[in-house]
């Protein structure tokens, strides 16, 4: 037995506002406190247009059900960051993450962003795929990190604290015995 369904709605894609905080937090941030999305919803408000800070929510029903979040690279002001792109589940079968992707990059260019780009983790395929899909092309980047004592550096770790306080830091003697020039050498 089968039943067809059909659905009627309407979908407005729209800057956030103060008053989608509690929408956002139930179904778009649910693992988030309604505090910490004010408190990211007020920052981005605060800083909005003028610091190339866009946030656009997908409404449906009178309720944000999907969101993404645009910034214009501080150093490079044709750059920007797109991301955190949440869309309540049931939604995502009518395309609602494709048309918010859509508008984001349609109100960058319209603001003379020329690039979009967005930081993945690999193990992130199925966003990975996604964004290949809407296209977005693979950057070459290599992230290089240093542990110390073979785990990464807590924030609660001491700081640290020159042994020798009262000598003068600019000064430092050092003594080269012998330099031959036919060596390789490595510039830095």
């Amino acid at each position: 037995m089968s039943q067809e369904l059909e659905l009627h709605g309407t979908l407005q894609l729209r800057s956030a506002t103060l008053e989608d905080t509690e929408g956002l937090q139930s179904y778009c941030f649910p693992d988030q406190s309604v505090q910490e999305v004010t408190d990211h919803l007020t920052q981005d408000l605060e800083k909005s247009s003028e610091n190339g800070i866009y946030r656009i929510v997908a409404e449906a029903g009178g309720h944000p059900i999907g969101q993404i979040r645009i910034e214009r690279s501080v150093l490079e002001n044709t750059t920007a960051t797109i991301g955190d792109l949440k869309v309540l589940a049931p939604f995502r079968a009518f395309g609602v993450s494709t048309m918010l992707v859509e508008y984001a990059e349609k109100l960058a260019k319209d603001n003379g962003v020329q690039s979009l780009e967005i930081e993945l983790s690999v193990s992130d395929r199925s966003v990975i795929e996604a964004y290949r899909k809407w296209g977005y092309k693979e950057r070459q980047t290599i992230v290089l990190e240093k542990f110390f004592n073979g785990t990464q550096m807590e924030e609660d770790t001491d700081p640290i604290v020159d042994p020798n306080p009262d000598e003068d830091a600019d000064q430092i003697e050092f003594g080269v015995n012998e330099f031959n020039a036919d060596e390789d050498t490595t510039d830095l």
